[in-house]
């Protein structure tokens, strides 16, 4: 087992020395006092074959604690060694930059990570960052580490007795390092505050970067105090504290403009690096000035156990994917959230008019698939077949917003991102969980009020224009084969409806994101204030310009998303015919039409279980078309605003509680 003997492998460089040879002869036997090959064969050694093998590097840890503590010769020869070779280097570094999200590229962040991997660093032997590296060169080895209980750490820092010679010079060094990776980073925060990006969100008043500038202050005067009395040393401390918390309410203010203003991947990749530092200057602050040895401990463990974590994923292309990611997603989903509120009803008042707009869609809907019928009556070649229902999808829906209707499904992007702001409110308080099952609920009753809008409205329109059309045309205008293909789509069993309603959703959170990112777009452009100067409108009075500039700020986003989300219908099928594969799409209100128009066409001789089935069918495609759509655009929210709710059980159990209470709650709000 790996970390039973003294020396678990033979130390790199020193072939000569075997592996059961005792710490001190090992480290006797180096030429270099400061070298590090002893150290890193002991971390080596007590790294289990499985990362996940908690058991295996529980009893490594405890195996060398045991021997240390068996033997003073080994634990002052190693205690010794370990304070040469933190003498020997320098710390900020690693203090500063590890775990701190780099200014780069996707690109150059994969790029850097490949080339890491097939031709790792070069080790410099003047930095202790480069020497954690060699220490933990595993991409797994912090799940061991942070799996090791705090006790059998604290068991195995004792048996290395650092105390008892703290004022070896690694060991004042150490303490030295900190204090200047503090000022190194007070100091880059202080320079954040002057960038080009950040000034730009001031567009109403100027950008005050003083906050950041007493920061850096306060830091040296940290720093130069920890010589003094311990009641100066806790009246700075406190100081700093306070002028870390200003600093935060600085990044909250960066945020809310951020929403007003747009944001840019620059911009929010700066914020996030910038919490991190100040995050990690905090940490560092208790660390140089603990209130009490174990206050001391615990700290350094957990900057430890951090900063392996974080060397470890820095060449991670997934890693790096999954930031890049959160930081997009962060950027859509703040534009989003603003507008998020407007579909959720929260009275009696507003669930009326949410089916009210939603029975409007239906109406315009019921036309949209009847000109779906007449485009494949027309036999077009395969892409200007799709182009033109993309067209006829897209008009339909830019209609039903201009006319302040509402599809159901699209509802899901903008009140996923309104449970994300919800739960970042105070996501660790009773109360806040009590808030978002309210609004859960109240999401839950929203959604369905608006499906049977939708719905209600579609089937009956499909059939008035059935009827309609065939005392124009005749009653065959609709085939026999194509009323039985209208009606086969639909069923849950034997088509594939379900798997195309989910490409449906699929279509709808895309949707939400392209509707995301140009709200952020015309924020950051200006573009409203573009068009009251644009020169090419000037003949429009004043009044008109703002009127345009401002529909367009409040609608920009929206009109882009119902364009993408015609085209994504539309070219579906299309994109299904090139691949050879039964790609296509299902949308509960287009199949609520199209039911009614195949149930209409074949005179309504359909049995009471046929019927039931479809019905069934338009249903199940209703839910998968919200399931899908919600669930990627609730966790593209959770995610981009870095939430984890460890509550859910208190979440779930709320909800149930409250459904066995009261269910008809989910289905209709209390008075107004």
């Amino acid at each position: 087992m790996p970390g039973t003997s003294i020396l678990p492998r033979a130390v790199p460089g020193h072939d000569d020395i075997p592996g059961d040879t005792p710490i001190a002869d090992a480290i006797a036997a180096l030429e270099d006092p400061a070298d590090p090959s002893v150290l890193i064969a002991l971390v080596h050694g007590l790294r289990p074959r499985r990362s996940t093998d908690v058991g295996a590097a529980l009893e490594a840890v405890r195996a060398l604690t045991r021997r240390l503590g068996a033997s003073v010769a080994d634990a002052q020869a190693l205690r010794r060694n370990l304070a040469e070779v933190l003498a020997a280097r320098q710390h900020r570094y690693l203090y500063a930059d590890t775990g701190i999200a780099r200014p780069e590229t996707l690109r150059r962040g994969v790029i850097r990570c490949l080339g890491a991997k097939l031709l790792p660093k070069a080790p410099h032997g003047s930095y202790l960052r480069d020497l954690f590296l060699q220490l933990f060169d595993q991409p797994e080895d912090f799940r061991w580490v942070q799996a090791v209980p705090e006790e059998d750490w604290r068991a195995l820092w004792d048996a290395v007795g650092v105390v008892k010679e703290a004022d070896l010079p690694g060991f004042r060094r150490a303490q030295r390092e900190i204090l200047e990776a503090m000022n190194l980073l007070a100091v880059r925060l202080q320079a954040l505050a002057s960038d080009p990006e950040i000034i730009r969100l001031h567009l109403d008043e100027p950008s005050d970067p003083s906050v950041f500038e007493s920061l850096a202050t306060v830091t040296r005067s940290f720093a130069s105090s920890l010589a003094d009395s311990p009641e100066a040393v806790e009246s700075r401390r406190t100081v700093l504290q306070d002028a870390i918390g200003k600093c935060d309410r600085q990044f909250a203010a960066w945020r809310r403009l951020m929403r007003v203003h747009g944001t840019t991947s620059e911009l929010t990749l700066q914020l996030l690096g910038a919490g991190q530092m100040l995050a990690r200057l905090r940490t560092l602050a208790q660390l140089a000035a603990p209130r009490n040895a174990d206050e001391r401990f615990q700290r350094g463990l957990r900057l430890f156990q951090k900063l392996v974590e974080e060397q470890n994923r820095e060449t991670s292309v997934g890693e790096l994917w999954r930031r890049s990611t959160n930081m997009l997603a962060l950027q859509v989903t703040e534009q989003a959230g603003r507008t998020g509120e407007h579909y959720v009803a929260h009275s009696r008042a507003e669930w009326r008019a949410m089916f009210g707009a939603a029975f409007g869609a239906g109406l315009i809907v019921g036309v949209m698939a009847l000109s779906k019928i007449g485009i494949t009556a027309l036999h077009l070649p395969p892409l200007w077949h799709a182009l033109a229902v993309s067209l006829n999808y897209a008009i339909g829906f830019v209609i039903v917003h201009l006319l302040h209707f509402t599809i159901a499904t699209k509802q899901p992007a903008m009140t996923a991102a309104l449970i994300a702001a919800t739960v970042r409110t105070d996501r660790h308080g009773n109360r806040s969980i009590s808030r978002l099952a309210n609004l859960v609920v109240e999401i839950v009753r929203t959604q369905l009020v608006a499906i049977a809008g939708n719905v209600l409205a579609a089937f009956p329109t499909a059939v008035a224009l059935y009827y309609a059309v065939a005392w124009l045309l005749g009653p065959d205008w609709i085939t026999p084969d194509k009323a039985a293909h209208l009606m086969q789509d639909q069923h849950p069993f034997t088509s594939l409806a379900l798997p195309h309603a989910a490409i449906a959703g699929i279509c709808l959170f895309l949707a939400g994101v392209v509707a995301g990112y140009y709200d952020n777009l015309g924020a950051i452009a200006r573009v409203p204030e573009r068009i009251r100067r644009a020169p090419w409108i000037g003949w429009l009075p004043a009044r008109a310009r703002a009127g345009l500039a401002a529909y367009v700020e409040c609608n920009l986003g929206a009109l882009a998303g119902n364009v993408a989300f015609g085209f994504l219908l539309g070219m579906a099928a299309f994109v299904g015919l090139l691949l050879g594969l039964p790609i296509d799409i299902r949308h509960v209100t287009f199949s609520a039409a199209n039911v009614g128009f195949g149930a209409a066409a074949v005179q309504w001789a359909l049995s009471w279980h046929e019927f039931a089935l479809l019905g069934l069918g338009v249903v199940a495609i209703g839910l998968v078309n919200l399931g899908v759509s919600f669930t990627l655009a609730l966790s593209t929210a959770l995610r981009a605003n870095g939430i984890r709710l460890t509550d859910q059980r208190r979440l779930w159990e709320l909800l149930k509680r409250r459904f066995l209470r009261a269910p008809w709650s989910f289905l209709w709000p209390p008075k107004d």
